[in-house]
């Protein structure tokens, strides 16, 4: 077929060109047989790729970076705090610095007759070094300004209609608070002091050795009281009862010494309910008493971590009733589960529950005067740390091992004023060292709770690596790690749904179910200048408190460190693990209760606290007196943060 096509085509083709060459005219010939369709060539190679595109700008991204600063090597260095001068957010470089608003002792600017950090009794009047019996080598008739023996601490910046106040903490032995009225710079966010006056504890039997704390999400300062008595062995001659006895008046007996100490270890919240700077005082007697370093609230407004500083502590969780009101809830206290021993250890966090409790049932019992003895029977250990008795149960906690029996329908006393022993007593674990700083990282659901000190109960029957038993006899020893004098700060995962260890639904969407090391310290040895540091300068060392910035993925870390020189506040970002040193203060002080504000008026601001300046092993480099006064001030001006 394809032959006689071709055939024909060609002879078409002469046929036609013959007869026009010789110009005769003739009729048109048949049209030809259409050709077949011939075959598809193969694909061609393919083209290089084009070059990328630029990179989009993602609307919802957040960065932040500080300057770093160098550590201290000169003497002059030394005696000054230093900060970053710059931080860079969101690409845009902007100039900070730190700026102290009041020193302990500093006269109101307004001369009302108040001096800041100034000790009081119930009654108003100054108390004098004399009055320190903590500190006797005070001693004398010269006021006593919280700032030498211990010092200020956690300070929260409160709104209220137009005017702005800072509320400070005393950590002293007779405690207290100051709040200060501030003005705010509008142009460029810049605070100065207006007023500052005392706070009234008062109505609430006085306040004792008031340390870290938070700015509430309602607008209030939550504070905490450290180091309770003893009130299994407590008596008039305690220091701590003295101390109580002193605030309120009177003398302590070896009857009133008995149940006066559990009106101290409690979570103070103060309000401001004037724009003149009158404040409302309640303690929280539903979270139960301990040795409190910090009560942390998280988003939903309910649900409380909170911190047992010391050594054999526990860590408890309060989920409130309702939402903004910490008056009655439910209390739990953490169970460690270990899964890792290794850089800083691992563990799952189970939950034991202690109960409901509220202010007003708990107040009633602090009325009613009740006493060690009404709430437990006690017994001493065995040398194998067990009870002689049956029905006695061992415990090991602060107070150390002991047999204790709960009397019958005394959970809820047990629960409050004893809330540490009576967590031992239900299979809590009681081994915690140096619990700190608590802060929430909304943006990966963490907890961060900074633990100072890995040592004694967190040891497995050793102390400091060697052997002793004496931290985990009569304990569960759930907590068996490494010692380490640097510490770590731990991240806690949130997990919704997780129900208490008696099967129990816990009410609340923030429940953490596991602990694990996120930055750790390590030790190091040092000649020249650097010779007095024992833990890295390039890392964290005792770390104390800790705030979170969401969105920016910046956690700080502050230090309460005797093995750094000067102790340092660190910016460290969760996501690179980049740690940036930010703050650095002077010789023997700490860097207490950093906290960022991130939006007052359009301005963000990390208040911090530079306490017992020349405390520690540096008495002796002070130059004056007043040279021991503790600073309260603030990192910033920021833009806001939001």
């Amino acid at each position: 077929m394809k032959k006689r096509t071709m055939i024909s085509f060609v002879t078409a083709t002469a046929l036609l060109f013959t007869l026009s060459a010789c110009g005769t005219d003739t009729q048109d010939g048949a049209v030809g047989e259409t050709g077949l369709v011939g075959t598809s060539g193969s694909d061609g190679v393919d083209g290089a790729d084009g070059a990328d595109g630029t990179n989009g700008v993602d609307a919802t991204a957040y960065s932040m970076s500080f300057t770093s600063i160098a550590v201290p090597t000169t003497d002059a260095d030394k005696r000054v705090n230093n900060a970053s001068k710059s931080v860079t957010i969101n690409g845009t470089e902007k100039s900070i610095d730190f700026h102290t608003l009041l020193r302990s002792g500093d006269a109101s600017p307004d001369a009302n007759g108040e001096h800041f950090a100034l000790v009081k009794d119930a009654a108003g009047n100054a108390l004098t070094q004399a009055d320190n019996v903590a500190n006797s080598k005070y001693g004398g008739s010269e006021p006593w300004y919280c700032g030498q023996s211990s010092g200020l601490d956690y300070t929260s910046l409160i709104t209220y209609g137009s005017k702005l106040f800072a509320i400070t903490a005393l950590e002293c032995r007779i405690g207290g608070a100051y709040i200060t009225e501030l003005n705010q710079d509008a142009q460029n966010g810049e605070l100065s002091v207006v007023s500052t006056k005392s706070v009234d504890f008062s109505d609430v039997n006085g306040t004792y050795i008031n340390c870290a704390g938070m700015t509430t999400p309602w607008n209030s300062h939550l504070g905490s009281e450290e180091y309770e008595p003893n009130m299994r062995t407590v008596d008039e001659t305690d220091s701590k009862t003295i101390s109580i006895a002193k605030y309120n008046g009177y003398t302590p007996t070896a009857t009133n010494a008995k149940y006066i100490g559990y009106h101290m270890g409690w979570i103070p919240e103060i309000k401001v309910t004037s724009d003149a700077g009158a404040t409302n005082v309640v303690k929280h007697y539903a979270m139960g008493r301990a040795a409190h370093e910090l009560a942390y609230v998280m988003p939903d407004k309910k649900t409380v971590y909170l911190s047992d500083d010391g050594t054999n502590g526990g860590f408890y969780m309060f989920v409130a009733d309702v939402e903004e009101d910490l008056s009655a809830g439910n209390l739990y206290a953490a169970k460690w589960i270990q899964e890792s021993s290794e850089n800083g250890g691992s563990a799952t966090i189970n939950w034991v529950a202690m109960g409901h409790l509220s202010n007003a049932e708990v107040k009633t019992m602090l009325d009613a005067k009740t006493e060690f003895s009404d709430i437990f029977d006690y017994e001493a250990v065995d040398v194998n740390g067990s009870c002689t008795t049956a029905g006695y149960k061992p415990v090991n906690t602060s107070a150390g091992a002991e047999c204790l029996l709960l009397k019958s329908g005394k959970e809820k006393a047990a629960a409050s004023l004893e809330k540490r022993r009576y967590a031992a007593y239900l299979g809590a674990t009681t081994e915690f060292a140096k619990e700190e700083g608590i802060t929430y990282n909304s943006d990966d659901k963490k907890l961060y709770m900074a633990i100072s000190n890995i040592y004694k109960g967190m040891e497995d029957n050793k102390y400091k690596g060697i052997a002793e038993t004496k931290y985990d006899i009569a304990s569960n020893n759930d907590i068996r790690l490494d010692y380490s004098k640097c510490g770590a700060v731990y991240a806690l995962d949130v997990e919704n749904g997780k129900r208490d260890t008696q099967g129990g639904t816990i009410d609340s969407d923030y429940v953490i179910g596991n602990m694990y090391s996120e930055v750790t310290g390590a030790d190091a040895t040092y000649t020249g200048d650097l010779a007095f540091n024992q833990c890295s300068v390039n890392g964290i060392s005792y770390p104390d408190n800790v705030t979170y910035l969401d969105k920016y993925g910046i956690l700080i870390i502050g230090e309460d460190t005797g093995y750094h020189e000067n102790d340092m506040i660190w910016a460290y970002n969760v996501k690179t693990k980049d740690m940036k040193r930010v703050f650095t203060s002077l010789y023997g002080a700490e860097t207490t209760s950093p906290f960022w504000h991130k939006n007052i008026n359009g301005f963000g601001y990390m208040t911090t606290v530079v306490q017992h300046p020349f405390g520690e092993d540096n008495t002796d480099k002070k130059l004056v007196d007043s040279d021991l006064n503790s600073y309260m001030g603030y990192m910033g001006p920021f833009p806001a943060l939001d």
